[in-house]
């Protein structure tokens, strides 16, 4: 049976995007990076939290909530936790500089081992953002940065190891350019190390929905509801009856557990913004709007071919 929630926006970007010449309303490329372990999740705290640009300087506060240190560990609360992002953007979008740090105090029960203040920081090398098309609506960026300090430097790979950070921006007036100010209401998302070797190839809707045993996640957040591994076997197993909604929906999460597994393709966030912006899954739409060359690209991907438009 279908899961009879409607998806929204997600919260996490999950992996990220790059421009495909698309038809679908968004404006805007993402890098493309993925996070992996230790995992910092974050959300706003404060009213005052969320993003602003304004005269060449984007600046994102939100506060971490817990840290995933393994993918089998559990989520362990960061108390004190505070993030801020600082990045100098000119009016065409062009970076030119940028620092991150992300403070706290969090412990690692199954290591016994704590850590405090500065956590990690260091500085920003590129940033990805994307208009999902919909004023006030949620809005995509990734990052990736440098580690340079902090007492978790050591486990985001010393000096020099790469960040990734996915978010989301909510309450966006975000419009695809930087020639203006925006602001954004709450800044959702996490950072992490990126993943080093895939661990399973990409895979099939088939082989995925029987083989539940080798899936590197247990739940799935699409358009910002979490979907346990029964609800996402269900949808990988149910009938579109001609809904695209589910068509994408189920490329989709076979798209995003060959992600999870350590492979790349950008796209998925393309499908799942275009999934969002058309109700969600099981929304009943009958036409693609734009979004069949997304979900031919998935497919082609889940058989082993190129993340990439046919």
């Amino acid at each position: 049976m279908t899961p009879t929630l409607r998806l929204r926006h997600t919260a996490l970007a999950g992996a990220a995007m790059l421009a495909c010449g698309c038809a679908w309303a968004g404006n805007g490329v993402l890098l493309g990076v993925q996070v992996d372990y230790p995992r910092i999740s974050f959300t706003e705290g404060l009213a005052s939290q969320g993003a602003t640009y304004s005269g060449s300087t984007l600046t994102i506060t939100a506060t971490p909530v817990f840290m995933t240190f393994t993918g089998a560990g559990t989520e362990e609360f960061i108390v004190g936790g505070g993030l801020t992002i600082t990045a100098t953007i000119d009016g065409g979008g062009v970076l030119s500089g940028g620092t991150f740090s992300i403070s706290g105090n969090v412990t690692d029960t199954d290591a016994s081992t704590s850590y405090s203040g500065v956590l990690v920081s260091g500085t920003i090398a590129d940033y990805g953002i994307i208009d999902i098309g919909i004023p006030g609506g949620t809005d995509l960026a990734d990052f990736q940065m440098d580690a340079t300090a902090g007492s978790m430097l050591s486990r985001f790979g010393g000096v020099g190891g790469d960040v990734s950070l996915l978010m989301a921006l909510e309450g966006s007036s975000f419009s695809g350019s930087f020639a203006g100010a925006w602001t954004a209401d709450r800044a959702k998302g996490d950072i992490a190390p990126p993943p080093s070797a895939p661990t399973l190839p990409p895979h099939t809707i088939g082989f995925w929905m029987n083989h539940p045993e080798v899936w590197p996640v247990s739940s799935m957040v699409i358009c910002a509801n979490t979907l346990n591994q029964a609800e996402l076997i269900s949808v990988l197993g149910a009938s579109p009856r001609g809904d695209v909604t589910i068509i994408m929906a189920r490329q989709l999460i076979a798209a995003k557990l060959g992600v999870a597994s350590g492979n790349t393709c950008a796209l998925t966030s393309n499908a799942e913004a275009w999934l969002c912006s058309h109700g969600g899954i099981g929304a009943s739409r009958k036409k693609w709007d734009g979004g069949e060359p997304l979900k031919n690209a998935l497919d082609q991907f889940n058989n082993g071919g190129a993340c990439a438009i046919p």
